[in-house]
This record gives C-alpha cells, sequence and structure tokens, in this order.
C-alpha cells in the first residue's frame, strides 16, 4: 500500500464520528460479571490451569528426559557386562553353573 492511500484512509477514519455507547452499559456489563460469577465451576474447569503452567510442564519434560536417558545409560550397562560374561565363559565358576548337567536337572524338576 503506497503512502497517499493510507493517508487518506487514515483521513477517512479520522473523519468518521465516534459510535455512542448504549445507556445502559455499565448494567449490561454488572449483569455479564454477576451471571458469570453464579456459574459453578467443576474440578474439571480448573485442571488445565492447574497442570498446564509453564513450570509443571517443563517440571515434566526435564523428569522425562531425566528417566529415559538414565533407563538408557542402565540398560546399555547392563546389556555390555551381559556381552563380556558371555565372551570370557565365566558361567562356569557360578556356585550353579547354567550348562553343567546337574543343574539344567534341577532346573527342571
Amino acid at each position: 500500500m503506497e503512502e497517499k492511500q493510507l493517508d487518506t484512509l487514515l483521513k477517512q477514519l479520522q473523519e468518521r464520528p465516534i459510535p455512542s455507547l448504549p445507556s445502559n452499559i455499565s448494567q449490561n456489563v454488572w449483569r455479564e460479571i454477576r451471571i458469570r460469577q453464579s456459574q459453578k465451576k467443576t474440578w474439571w474447569d480448573f485442571l488445565p490451569q492447574c497442570f498446564f503452567t509453564q513450570r509443571i510442564l517443563s517440571a515434566g519434560l526435564a523428569i522425562a528426559c531425566v528417566v529415559g536417558i538414565g533407563s538408557g545409560i542402565f540398560l546399555a550397562e547392563v546389556s555390555q557386562s551381559n556381552r563380556a560374561r558371555g565372551a570370557l565363559d565365566l558361567q562356569v565358576f557360578l556356585s550353579a553353573p547354567p550348562d553343567l548337567p546337574s543343574t539344567l536337572l534341577a532346573q527342571s524338576l
């Protein structure tokens, strides 16, 4: 839009008379306030205000990241230790080695 067009539109808007408010505007406003206050609110109405605040959503995101990263690290360590035990074949030194026939018989009973 060009400046001249904008200036003409602004002048036209400036020349318009300001609309007058209805005489009962304050009564209408107070009536609306009373109506809204009288409407009963349930716990469902307050739920978004309580749980969807920025602090609570940020804390939930931080907790989810910590739990996710922590469980990933833990599972990687467990998997790595299981692979190391399997590669070294150290199960023979257990009190009940899983490969001995006596252990297999005891498990089947």
